[in-house]
């Protein structure tokens, strides 16, 4: 009996080749698990079980649990000739531990309309216990194509610890994080078509069904490179990082500037703005590194303060306009930081601590339940002794824009300001990418 050959076609979602395997099964235990894992890992890389209830044929994590168990009870059987090696058994019981847990990853993440920071941090600490388990054991006992849930853990671990290092501001452990998770749906990608190839006739069935996880994954890698290339837009300008190689490509769209500087440009050039720029909400304890870097506790890095402790991120066209900034920063402390009480975003300031040894288990510390939303109507002003109007709005908890008219400005309705908000927003907090597995 020839359980690897079954695995792969399980994973192949080869359904003929599967047929000729599990015919040659003798015991009935077996052959039960086997073609319940190929019906469960059909409805898993589809997403079906992200559908509603009425729609659905089967709790996935309860379906997944439940071979849990036969498996066990097929273990309790020692004197059965025709089970395969404990080894084996061991690694189909940690296939289906793996998937029953990303399962309910995938159904918290369809449960938000926007990703916040105490989310992505419980998610990041779930996903890397999963990664804690012995994923090459499982390769080296049931084939080479089992790789892929290895690399479907690793890749969504680090897109969370990415997310969660683009709050922190740290430009490079941003950056590392993206980078190894893209270069994981690279190879998943890779054994994916390699997987497919020969068969012509579903093939291209076949990789569609499979890409329904894999196309999310790589959406949300592509919107947490257009986080990064928004968040540290001054850093990438001045450095001039080349940022092609961290951002895969999603439906197409292989441009390194990222679709959130897109609409930057798009609102200004529909309004004619002076200026735009996103502010950067400094954590009181946690020193704040210009450059990126996230600083150690041991540093005397003294903390900024004035218009210096508003930074601005990304401005277009070009640099902030400094004799504007008194002014600017004065009608956010009056207008948008005292419901914080202070600078000191609600959501954002359970992580405490900017330094850290250890990438992988950095940000996993306790937090309580998130915030609602903070995004708020805009804050208009006209100041007629420079001529200038400003307008203010927070878009996430840590990030506010700030947009500067010459001359006075009036926002008639139906005007472009309340939708370049939300859409900055939603670019922001991976509200597209998300609404894209909500309940269907």
């Amino acid at each position: 009996m020839d359980l690897q050959t079954a695995i792969d076609a399980i994973i192949k979602l080869d359904q003929s080749r599967l047929s000729g395997v599990t015919s040659q099964i003798p015991e009935p235990g077996v052959l039960r698990i086997i073609t319940s894992l190929a019906a469960y890992e059909q409805a898993y890389v589809a997403f079906s079980f992200l559908r509603q209830r009425l729609f659905r044929r089967d709790n996935l994590e309860a379906a997944y649990h439940e071979v849990t168990l036969a498996i066990s009870q097929l273990q309790s059987m020692e004197n059965n000739v025709n089970l395969p090696p404990t080894a084996v058994l061991q690694s189909l019981t940690m296939w289906c531990d793996v998937r029953e847990k990303m399962v309910k990853v995938y159904q918290t993440l369809s449960s938000f309309d926007f990703l916040d920071e105490g989310t992505c941090e419980r998610l990041a600490a779930d996903v890397n216990v999963i990664s804690k388990l012995d994923l090459p054991f499982m390769v080296r006992t049931l084939g080479q194509s089992v790789h892929v849930l290895g690399l479907e853990v690793r890749s969504m671990l680090h897109l969370l610890l990415a997310e969660l290092a683009i709050e922190q501001y740290s430009f490079k452990d941003a950056s590392f994080h993206l980078f190894v998770a893209h270069d994981s749906l690279r190879k998943w990608e890779s054994i994916l078509i390699g997987n497919l190839k020969g068969n012509h006739a579903s093939g291209d069935k076949k990789l569609n069904c499979s890409r329904e996880l894999l196309s999310f994954m790589r959406r949300f890698a592509f919107s947490v490179a257009n986080k990064i290339a928004i968040f540290f837009h001054r850093i990438i300008t001045e450095k001039r990082v080349h940022l092609v190689p961290l951002s895969p490509i999603a439906d197409g769209n292989s441009d390194a500037v990222g679709p959130a500087l897109h609409l930057l440009a798009h609102y200004r050039r529909h309004t004619s703005a002076f200026n735009i720029s996103l502010i950067y909400l400094i954590r009181p304890n946690i020193p704040f590194c210009a450059e990126g870097y996230t600083c150690s506790k041991r540093t005397t890095n003294e903390q900024l303060t004035g218009i210096q402790s508003f930074p601005a991120i990304c401005s277009v066209p070009s640099d902030p306009p400094m004799e504007h900034w008194p002014n600017m920063i004065s009608i956010l402390q009056q207008e948008l930081l005292p419901a914080t009480s202070g600078n000191n975003p609600t959501r954002n300031d359970r992580l405490s601590g900017g330094y850290y040894s250890n990438l992988m288990t950095a940000y996993f510390k306790k937090s309580t339940a998130s915030t609602p939303r903070s995004k708020g109507k805009p804050v208009h002003f006209y100041d007629k002794k420079v001529n200038a109007t400003y307008i203010l709005a927070r878009v996430v908890p840590r990030i506010v824009v700030s947009i500067i008219f010459i001359g006075k400005h009036e926002e008639r309705r139906g005007g472009h300001t309340n939708g370049f908000i939300d859409k900055l927003a939603r670019q922001l907090e991976h509200g597209n990418v998300l609404a894209s597995i909500h309940l269907r």
